[in-house]
């Protein structure tokens, strides 16, 4: 009863106690309960990669209307050597991180021999091409400031190699955020201050500001991400 006459008396003083929701307005619930990480070497979750999805940018990328057509998205160009057992890739030039920093070949090597390093569970899209943690430093390796090799361990069709480079390990992260934050927990998961800024533009940091919320069973908290006020995420709530 003193439930029912609380209703009633706030219905009494607002008047109502719904609000329409405008014309204009998609509401979305999500069960998000899968997330276990956003670092782009780990993600293998649906959740998670969809939000990965709006909020990094990889080095190639498919046409959603014809997936036989594939594009370079960070990579502008790429060669397959005569053997078929190297691609080397062109960055292209002019982009920058949410940080500021431009993105260069040294990012782009960083973060794939990190994902190999790390080992997590999508690795096996790059360690399937030979690709392990003894010899990915010398696979992967950057041939100039917007330029670098990858070298497989035999002759693959290069659309096979292309398309796995669309998935999201193959994310290419700020190396110089990496370094600090590598200096600080070492090649492991906690990503501090600039996780969710390691990529795109600052329009992009649609995932922050007032939407902060405790994601999943480990009740990790994404934050805010913005250029001043980069997201806190931790491995550990």
């Amino acid at each position: 009863m003193v439930g029912v006459a609380f209703a009633a008396t706030t219905i009494a003083l607002t008047g109502s106690v719904l609000a329409a929701t405008p014309g204009n307005t998609l509401v979305q619930a999500w069960a998000i309960d899968d997330i276990i990480s956003l670092d782009p070497a780990e993600i293998f979750e649906f959740t998670a990669a969809e939000i990965a999805g709006n909020s990094y940018d990889r080095l190639i990328g498919y046409d959603v209307n014809d997936v036989s057509k594939v594009y370079g998205v960070i990579a502008e160009s790429w060669d397959v050597s005569a053997d078929g057992k190297t691609l080397s890739f062109k960055i292209r030039k002019g982009l920058k991180f949410a940080s500021g920093n431009s993105i260069t070949a040294e990012d782009a090597v960083f973060s794939l021999q990190r994902a190999v390093t790390l080992d997590k569970s999508p690795a096996f899209i790059l360690t399937q091409f030979g690709l392990s943690k003894d010899n990915v430093q010398s696979k992967i390796r950057q041939t100039g400031e917007y330029s670098f090799d990858l070298e497989m361990d035999k002759n693959y069709a290069p659309s096979f190699v292309l398309y796995c480079m669309t998935a999201t390990i193959a994310s290419v992260v700020d190396k110089k955020i990496g370094d600090v934050t590598r200096s600080r927990w070492g090649y492991g998961l906690q990503l501090a201050e600039n996780q969710l800024c390691w990529l795109r533009p600052l329009q992009h940091s649609r995932l922050a500001g007032k939407r902060s919320r405790r994601l999943g069973t480990k009740s990790k908290l994404l934050g805010r991400c913005t250029c001043d006020e980069q997201s806190h995420l931790s491995s550990h709530s």
